[in-house]
């Protein structure tokens, strides 16, 4: 009899120990444990890129199916996939600029990040942030290699403390050439734009957009690079085609490591445990006061 007591005492604690378990298991899943899954060098013909894209609101505009920022990310993805010996890194700009990833070969993880691209909704274009951002990414890259900067937005600069021009101006110091996108027309354009209203929300409206080409023309122009104008998906495609036909240089790079990532089964574990804990406590081993 005090065996059976003793072994009942225990079993109530059955729901707190698997809550622990998951709870330990949550935390190394969240650590993203991973492994080395391969190395590799790099010896081939290339440039160094940093495609920079727009992320503001305007963005959103549907003129581009679905939207201009997801047919821009496609043809951001197939580009990708065409290359080879190009070292690429890719920064996103709104108000703010962010690096997405740094110069990598890995495209695999690049094109990842370029699918999680998200609007900023905060309103603004800093381009001259952007192509600053940019800068830094490649200023470092030895003097005769190929650098370029592949800038895609749809409006003007209207935000940000670095003019987009003093920014150009520094990329062609560095000789890094920008070829610019502009998406939309100069002459104005309108295009439906759906977005969620916090207080009403989804909602679809036809909005007024446009284009400073002048500007975008002049940031290529001070760098040596060149202005394209893409109004459709078809059009961004060629801009793409276009820029793939520059001319590559050697290039060299023995820092690609592919990681393996492990943090999936303890997320997996870690939720089984919880479940069970919840589900034990309701039921089996439920305390009634």
């Amino acid at each position: 009899m005090a065996h059976t007591l003793k072994s009942k005492y225990y079993a109530k604690d059955i729901p707190f120990i698997l809550l622990m378990i998951g709870l330990t298991f949550s935390i190394i899943g969240l650590a993203r444990p991973a492994t080395v899954d391969s190395t590799a060098n790099i010896n081939g013909e290339g440039i160094y890129i940093s495609m920079v894209v727009d992320i503001s609101p305007s963005m959103m505009a549907e003129d581009m199916l679905p939207t201009r920022l997801e047919a821009s990310k496609k043809t951001m993805a197939d580009f990708i996939k065409k290359r080879n010996f190009d070292k690429i890194s890719l920064v996103a700009f709104a108000l703010r600029a962010s690096v997405l990833s740094p110069s990598t070969f890995d495209y695999t993880s690049l094109e990842k990040e370029i699918g999680n691209i998200k609007i900023d909704e905060e309103g603004s274009t800093s381009i001259g942030l952007g192509i600053a951002t940019a800068v830094d990414m490649l200023r470092s890259v030895k003097d005769d290699a190929e650098k370029i900067i592949i800038l895609l937005t749809d409006g003007e600069n209207n935000s940000g403390e670095i003019d987009p021009i003093l920014a150009s101006e520094i990329a062609s110091n560095f000789n890094i050439k920008i070829y610019t996108i502009g998406i939309g027309d100069a002459a104005g354009s309108h295009a439906w734009v759906t977005y969620t209203d916090p207080n009403y929300g989804k909602r679809r409206i036809r909005a007024d957009f446009t284009l400073n080409e002048k500007a975008l023309i002049e940031i290529a122009s001070i760098t040596g690079g060149k202005y394209f104008n893409a109004k459709t998906s078809s059009a961004l495609d060629n801009v793409y085609n276009t820029i793939d036909r520059l001319e590559k240089k050697p290039i060299t790079d023995d820092n690609l490591i592919q990681y393996k990532e492990l943090y999936k089964p303890f997320i997996i574990i870690a939720l089984i445990c919880i479940a069970l804990s919840i589900i034990l406590s309701s039921t089996r081993f439920l305390i009634i006061p």
